[in-house]
């Protein structure tokens, strides 16, 4: 308020307490919220897109390109993965909402 007079040792803002319990704090809940939303996106591009998304991942030791590479060869396999995964951080998205 204005005119009003603070002690010298008196806090203008309150600490965040990062730890509530059960509920958890409000940073957790929107990291896990951004986690989901990025879960449904890649799930709706690969489902879109089945091959072209799979071979952005195509790098690193040569089983696991191999791997891609064999995955690639088998689209609706990966729509169904892909689905998937939109479907459970849909979920996850409507979980963190209603809490």
């Amino acid at each position: 308020m204005p005119g009003t007079v603070r002690n010298p040792g008196e806090y203008q803002w309150q600490k965040i307490n990062f730890n509530k319990g059960r509920e958890g704090s409000m940073v957790g809940r929107r990291l896990k919220e951004i986690a989901a939303m990025t879960m449904i996106g890649e799930g709706i591009i690969g489902a879109l897109y089945p091959r072209r998304h799979l071979l952005l991942w195509k790098f690193g030791p040569k089983k696991y390109r191999k791997f891609i590479e064999a995955s690639a060869r088998r689209p609706n396999l990966i729509r169904i993965a892909a689905g998937a995964g939109a479907g459970l951080g849909v979920w996850w998205a409507l979980r963190q909402i209603s809490r």
